[in-house]
């Protein structure tokens, strides 16, 4: 019991620490920023577009809590990504166009929907991949179709990652990471991305245990952002400055607020269950749920020395196999 308290603590401590930390370097960076020149001027960067929209928030049961907030983000061609993409480190935290391609079996060209790295501090609840086919072998993007996309999920405040594939068309998939305290591991997700042109969707719901009812949506709705398409919110013109700069902030705000306002209305806390015990349970839906009658469906796990596991699951009349993929916490308290 007391090292259990103990661990609770660090973990408050490690919360306020980072809080207070990459606040602090936010607010000297907004300053310096403003007295640069840089940031009252639009730049331009190929390789990327950026998006503007809003991300809503809606669980239905035990409680019922709504939110909403704005978001601009970036999509990013993997392929011939921008210079502040490679040049932040921002690039070695996710996969390459290569990994990506390999991972989706495809040939095409391969996108990412990010939010920049700002002033040292990320925070990607869910990353998405686009990954591309190429008819007729034509290199041109006017002859591509979107064949399949990739989910990066990390929860906060634990770090850990899964990475798994899904028909951007709708998919149901396990639930893969313990992104919420306020939520058990008994759910699955549906998810869905449409590509992203003009306008693009994501929406991930979560629906009971036995395919039950969906007890909680979070959905991203956004258009181009075509007054300035190729600038990152910190040097996009003052306007987008003021109202988007610190995007990475703003959402570890908007997510601890949330957690606080339900806790308060004390839904009960369910502890973090374990990369192990998740990958587990991902290989039970897939073959009780997500496979196919008419297909038979072979699933392993392996987790490692590294504190990594995977999932390959494979059917027995094709030849390629999807894989999940996770990251679990690499520093105390967090993987205590």
């Amino acid at each position: 019991m007391t090292s259990e308290l103990l661990i609770q603590a660090a973990q408050v401590a490690c919360i306020l620490w980072t809080l207070t930390w990459h606040s602090a370097r936010a607010a000297l960076g907004v300053f310096l920023s403003l007295l640069r020149p840089q940031t009252w001027i639009v730049e331009s960067h190929e390789g990327v577009s950026f998006f503007l929209g809003s991300v809503v928030h809606e669980r239905t049961r035990p409680i019922r809590n709504t939110f909403t907030y704005p978001l601009r983000f970036a999509v990013v061609d993997l392929d011939s990504p921008p210079g502040w993409f490679t040049g932040s480190g921002q690039a070695g935290d996710h996969l390459t166009a290569v990994e990506a391609r390999a991972r989706c079996g495809t040939n095409g060209r391969v996108r990412l929907l990010t939010v920049p790295w700002s002033f040292g501090y990320a925070q990607n609840p869910i990353s998405i991949y686009y990954c591309y086919e190429n008819r007729n072998a034509s290199t041109t993007t006017d002859d591509e179709a979107l064949k399949l996309c990739l989910a990066e999920v990390t929860n906060t405040p634990w770090n850990e990652r899964v990475i798994f594939s899904f028909d951007p068309s709708g998919q149901l998939v396990p639930k893969s990471v313990h992104v919420s305290p306020y939520m058990d591991m008994f759910g699955d997700w549906y998810i869905s991305a449409s590509d992203p042109k003009q306008v693009l969707t994501v929406r991930v719901s979560v629906v009971g245990p036995h395919l039950v009812n969906t007890y909680f949506e979070a959905s991203l709705t956004a258009k181009l952002d075509t007054g300035a398409i190729r600038a990152r919110s910190e040097r996009a013109g003052l306007r987008r400055f003021l109202t988007h700069a610190c995007t990475p902030h703003r959402i570890a705000i908007f997510i601890y607020y949330q957690a606080l306002r339900i806790h308060l209305k004390g839904l009960r806390v369910f502890p973090q269950p374990g990369i192990e015990m998740i990958a587990s349970k991902s290989v039970k839906v897939d073959s009780e749920v997500l496979s196919k009658p008419d297909r038979e469906v072979s699933s392993k796990v392996d987790v490692n020395a590294s504190s990594t596991a995977q999932r390959r699951s494979c059917s027995v009349d094709s030849k390629t196999c999807s894989f999940s993929t996770w990251r679990t916490s690499r520093s105390w308290p967090w993987d205590a």
